[in-house]
């Protein structure tokens, strides 16, 4: 996580690269600040992309209509955008804590 993941805080919207290749940057870096998220579609490889396209918090994006679309849909209502903002904070909330749970489990099955 570099510089990127602190302009994000800036942001209205984020594109997540690399999706157009083998595989996206760092998602969770958006989500964390609600922003609503576009993607290439090459992320099956991703849980938290998988998750976030199916709470339709994220837009998978092919070609250059299908972002034009999604960003019209969310400018023209706010609502769609503060549900989808929301969406993504509470994924990102919802999951916190994750390092203390592998960790225990690693010290349970691996005693010094």
């Amino acid at each position: 996580m570099g510089i990127l993941s602190r302009v994000y805080a800036y942001a209205n919207y984020a594109y997540i690269g690399g999706g157009f290749g083998a595989g996206i940057h760092n998602i969770l870096e958006a989500a964390v600040y609600g922003l609503p998220i576009f993607i290439g579609p090459n992320f099956s490889k991703f849980k938290e992309a998988v998750d976030l396209v199916r709470s339709n918090s994220t837009f998978v994006i092919k070609q250059t209509s299908d972002l034009q679309h999604a960003i019209t849909r969310i400018e023209n209502d706010p609502d769609e955008y503060n549900k989808i903002a929301a969406a993504n904070k509470k994924y990102v909330q919802s999951r916190k804590g994750s390092t203390d749970v592998v960790m225990g489990y690693l010290e349970l099955n691996n005693p010094a």
